[in-house]
């Protein structure tokens, strides 16, 4: 990304988070969170509980908690940070909340039963193809190729040569993806909040298929 570029985009969240404090009151809902961050409610309640981001929990059922807007625009820099941190390569994400990247991603697969979760990775990666070379695998981890061609050595990635080629199917592609070694490599924040976005709307299209089905059957 250019420079100009940059400026122009740290403007436009500048701009952004004054809109923010002139919108809403000094503090907000859950919901109201969700929509300004444009995430699952699911993610915003584990930022929320994970102290990710910080707010005040009344234990209420309804309007639980009650998060300082200033908060949001400060979480929203950090998030903009990284991404632009990404993006030039000037620093490594892993130096910026490693820990909490990898409890967010263990969180999201633990607490998700595992043929869920690959039938989840299942649709999520179908246009890769049934067996992917290093590179494919890197691509679809943020992983880079040399650290895939690391595990594979290692035994824990799966594959086989072909011309010189290690080739890994999708099976142990995603074995290894909710695997213990892949959640100790995190150091993308993007991943992990891409993930978990998915991984939210995925299980919530499902959930409501699942409704309608039974509602067809009775």
């Amino acid at each position: 990304m250019k420079e100009s570029e940059t400026v122009m985009k740290n403007q436009d969240l500048i701009s952004f988070c004054d809109k923010l404090r002139s919108r809403y009151p000094e503090y907000i809902s859950l919901e109201q969170f969700r929509i300004v961050c444009q995430i699952a409610k699911r993610t915003a309640s584990y930022l929320l509980t994970n102290g990710i981001v910080p707010c005040i929990d009344t234990g209420k059922k309804t309007c639980r908690y009650r998060i300082k807007i200033e908060d949001v625009i400060a979480y929203l820099h950090r998030v903009d940070t990284i991404n632009n941190e990404r993006t030039t390569s000037t620093i490594n994400c892993k130096t910026v909340y490693p820990t909490v990247l990898r409890k967010t991603y263990a969180a999201s697969i633990l607490s998700i039963p595992e043929v869920t979760l690959i039938k989840f990775l299942e649709d999520k990666y179908s246009h890769c193809p049934d067996v992917m070379t290093s590179s494919e695998m890197a691509e679809i981890t943020g992983l880079n190729a040399n650290t895939i061609l690391t595990y594979i050595k290692r035994g824990a990635i799966t594959a086989f040569k072909i011309n010189r080629l290690h080739m890994i199917p999708k099976p142990y592609a995603f074995k290894f993806i909710i695997s213990r070694q892949f959640i100790e490599s995190i150091s993308s924040a993007m991943y992990v909040l891409g993930f978990n976005s998915e991984l939210d709307e995925w299980c919530e299209k499902n959930r409501k298929g699942k409704i309608r089905k039974q509602t067809k059957l009775h």
